[in-house]
């Protein structure tokens, strides 16, 4: 476990001691997030590790049961190689994936950053500030291992799409080698670049659910929403020019301003039923915006009413991306 993990885990384990001390065990473990601050998916999986709750609730999977969700759960149980080999029953070496592999994936990435360094010069950068940005953009879209041993513990979907690249193609070949020995392994082996692709869609938003789904596998915890069914406004996208993106959010701010209450309230009900559920003493763990959090929300009130103790925890944020929130805004309405 590196440094920073250890930190956390010490972190959460003193502030549990002390709310625990004070107020008893609660029954839910309320996060109000930032929809849009990656970060805060990666605190809401360490709570969820820790706390191993039997249910997990997401106000971003409206009223969607643990039956429902649960293909896509067992599907994150392969989002890493060690996963992965138990379901296939093959080694990374079976699948062709070696050290090798190493410098085939820095040869690509490598040949993307060129690409972005062209591309800011082409746009009258500078060599400093082009190098800076190419190694930003090599950074946001994932991961690129510098061991073998990162690589076989990193899960597939925080790995840079050149990485995706660089294992499809190997695996690729060692299929086509078992094809020529006449080796049923093939069949195996050629399965699994699709499995890959599951997790091959570096968007920050999908990154940030990849997270919650990941560590709920991890935890044999069931998964479930907490909210209505939404139906916001609709917007053609990308057709819509600028002024049409703020117009509708526009439009998305009142919608949901009109339906909070009835939010909130099913927020709480469903909550609730599923506190009700549990067969242990753990708490489950649901996960809403932290605007639903306020004093006053409806989903205390529903709480209160069916005896059910909660802890809230409002997550800071230091995510001061404007673009990514309009962006998250119209992207709740795309048809």
């Amino acid at each position: 476990m590196s440094l920073k993990e250890s930190y956390h885990n010490a972190r959460y384990a003193f502030t549990d001691l002390v709310h625990n001390t004070l107020f008893g065990t609660p029954d839910v473990i309320i996060i109000g997030e930032k929809h849009t601050d990656d970060g805060h998916a990666i605190d809401q999986a360490r709570i969820i590790r820790r706390q191993k709750p039997e249910y997990v609730l997401s106000e971003g999977l409206d009223g969607l049961n643990p039956d429902d969700t649960q293909s896509v759960v067992d599907a994150y149980k392969m989002a890493t190689f060690s996963g992965l080999s138990r379901s296939v029953e093959l080694s990374p070496e079976d699948m062709g994936v070696t050290k090798s592999v190493l410098p085939i994936i820095k040869g690509r990435v490598d040949q993307r950053a060129a690409q972005y360094r062209q591309f800011c010069k082409d746009d009258g950068c500078s060599d400093r500030v082009a190098v800076k940005t190419a190694e930003m953009y090599v950074k946001i879209n994932g991961v690129v291992p510098s061991t073998f041993k990162q690589l076989l513990e990193t899960p597939f979907y925080e790995l840079h799409p050149e990485v995706h690249n660089a294992l499809t193609a190997v695996i690729f070949e060692k299929a086509h080698a078992y094809a020529a020995q006449r080796d049923a392994t093939y069949i195996r082996v050629s399965n699994i670049p699709r499995i890959l692709a599951i997790f091959g869609d570096n968007d920050v938003d999908y990154r940030r659910f990849a997270r919650i789904f990941h560590s709920v596998s991890q935890t044999g915890s069931r998964l479930a929403g907490c909210d209505i069914e939404k139906e916001p406004p609709k917007i053609d996208m990308p057709k819509e020019a600028l002024s049409s993106i703020t117009e509708y959010t526009a439009k998305l701010d009142k919608y949901i301003i009109e339906n909070d209450n009835v939010r909130e309230q099913e927020m709480g009900r469903r909550i609730a039923q599923y506190a009700k559920r549990r067969e242990t003493n753990r708490p489950l763990v649901a996960i809403v915006g932290k605007g639903h959090t306020k004093r006053g929300s409806a989903i205390y009130h529903a709480l209160n009413e069916a005896g059910v103790k909660y802890r809230v925890l409002r997550q800071k944020s230091f995510s001061r991306d404007v673009t990514r929130d309009l962006l998250y805004a119209s992207r709740l309405g795309t048809k």
